[in-house]
């Protein structure tokens, strides 16, 4: 039982960005993977491109809540912005967008401004 004990506060600490990493590995496989012929809804992917890069914003300011979400903002763009250039030039079925890459940016800053609002309002209260 020891054993476990020691082990949590270093799962505490490392868990988080053990979780990023991963997540953002996927990202990476996700979009670099051939994609074969599908049916798609209009504009759907935007919507998931900001839902991918907002949980990629929300999981960065949670591994470091401390680092100003401006930052956390910028490395998530700037992901979002290499992995759309090596769209073009890694991959056959795929292409870089600039509206995928402002999906990428503006998924994260949707989210951080609503982590900072939510922020504000809980620590108003306290």
């Amino acid at each position: 039982m020891s054993a476990s004990v020691n082990i949590l506060p270093a799962l505490r600490k490392k868990g988080p960005l053990a979780v990023l990493l991963a997540y953002s590995v996927f990202i990476l496989w996700a979009s670099l993977k051939e994609s074969g012929d599908s049916v798609s809804i209009k504009h759907f992917d935007k919507v998931l491109h900001l839902a991918v890069y907002g949980l990629l914003a929300a999981i960065a300011y949670w591994v470091w809540p401390k680092v100003h979400k401006w930052k956390i903002w910028l490395g998530a763009a700037l992901y979002g912005g290499l992995i759309e250039l090596c769209q073009g030039l890694f991959t056959q079925s795929r292409t870089p967008s600039i509206a995928d890459g402002l999906a990428n940016a503006g998924g994260a800053a949707i989210v951080l401004l609503l982590c900072h609002y939510w922020l504000s309002r809980r620590l108003a209260k306290a």
